[in-house]
This record gives structure tokens, C-alpha cells and sequence, in this order.
């Protein structure tokens, strides 16, 4: 990722040039191994996309018979139906755990949620320190940033939006009592 933020002049999401992460770094190889691996079209692409993962998956189809996305291929979306309990269910009868965390291709993901954030390495957190200082600014003097600061009470760089992430915040603060002097019958003491 950071080689392509670097060719880019941005990371993804930033200045109009959309979230290209995911066309560089998922589609166009996969199309690329596609057409070198099957040039007659005749496999069927499929994908895990469910409904469920987000408003813009919503109406994903299930069954597509010439996929644009998917060179002209027949593309087939079995979990398009599945919650997140169903796809876990699925995942443990095949003896795996579900990732803590999305795909590691471009990790951490412009949208990482505050968990996601929280968890970065040192060695990652530098990597994106350093690529934003050498990224610069744009022409309108704003700092090219790996995370889009309207979307982190403008927190601008990695290292200030990780002061952001870590602040506490009510939901980090969900015991109310101490356990140990809470003796309502309630707090489970």
C-alpha cells in the first residue's frame, strides 16, 4: 500500500481519487491471474460478499451471468443471504475463526475502525508516519494523511489520530460499579 500511495501521490479516498485500494490491489490482480488462468471465461468468480456488511452491498446480487467486474465471467455470491452469525457458523463447521480484524492488503484500512487503530504495531505506525511527511502536502497546502481527519474530529496524521483513538469514550466505560462493591444482586458479586 505504501508503494501505491507513493505512485499515487495520496492514499486512498483522499483528493477525488476514490478508494483505489481495493481495484489495485484485490480486483485487477485477481483479473489478472483470471484471464491468464481461464482466457475462455468459462469459470465461475465467486466472492463473500454478504448484504449485511454494509448499505452499499445491500442489493448485491447472488447470481450475475456475464460480471463486468469479472471479465465477462459468471459470478456466483452464495453468502450474499448470510448474517455475521450465519457466515461464523459456516466458518467453525469448517474448522476456522473468523479474522479479528479486514484483509491485511492495505493494513490498516482508511475506514479502521478506533479497535483497529489501537492495535497498530510501532513499526506499522512509523511506516505510515513516514510515508505521510514524504507525501507532503497538496497544492492546497493540506497534508496528504493515510486517515481523512473529517472523520476523526480532525485529527490530522497518524500519530495524532492515534491520541484520538485512544481517548476514552463511554463505550469504553461500560462498568459502572466495581464489581466487588456492588452487592444489589445485579452486578453478578
Amino acid at each position: 500500500m505504501v508503494a501505491l500511495a507513493k505512485r499515487k501521490r495520496g492514499w486512498p479516498g483522499a483528493g477525488g481519487q476514490g478508494q483505489f485500494c481495493t481495484a489495485e490491489l484485490k480486483v485487477q490482480p485477481a483479473l489478472s491471474w483470471l484471464d491468464e488462468h481461464d482466457s475462455d471465461k468459462l469459470a465461475t468468480a465467486m466472492t463473500g460478499v454478504r448484504r449485511s456488511e454494509s448499505a452499499h452491498r445491500a442489493d448485491a446480487p447472488e447470481h450475475v451471468i456475464e460480471s463486468e467486474r469479472h471479465g465477462g465471467r459468471e459470478l456466483w455470491q452464495p453468502l450474499v443471504r448470510h448474517d455475521d452469525i450465519m457466515r461464523n457458523e459456516l466458518l467453525s463447521r469448517a474448522g476456522f475463526d473468523p479474522l479479528p480484524h479486514r484483509s491485511n492488503e492495505c493494513y490498516p484500512c482508511i475506514n479502521a475502525n478506533i479497535d483497529e487503530l489501537r492495535v497498530l504495531t510501532e513499526d506499522r505506525i512509523r511506516l505510515i508516519d513516514i510515508t505521510e511527511q514524504e507525501l507532503g502536502f497538496t497544492k492546497k497546502g493540506k497534508a496528504r494523511v493515510r486517515f481523512r481527519p473529517s472523520r476523526r474530529k480532525n485529527a490530522v496524521g497518524i500519530r495524532v489520530v492515534l491520541k484520538w483513538a485512544e481517548a476514552p469514550r463511554a463505550r469504553d466505560q461500560l462498568q459502572l460499579f466495581p464489581i466487588n462493591k456492588c452487592d444489589s444482586g445485579f452486578c453478578g458479586g
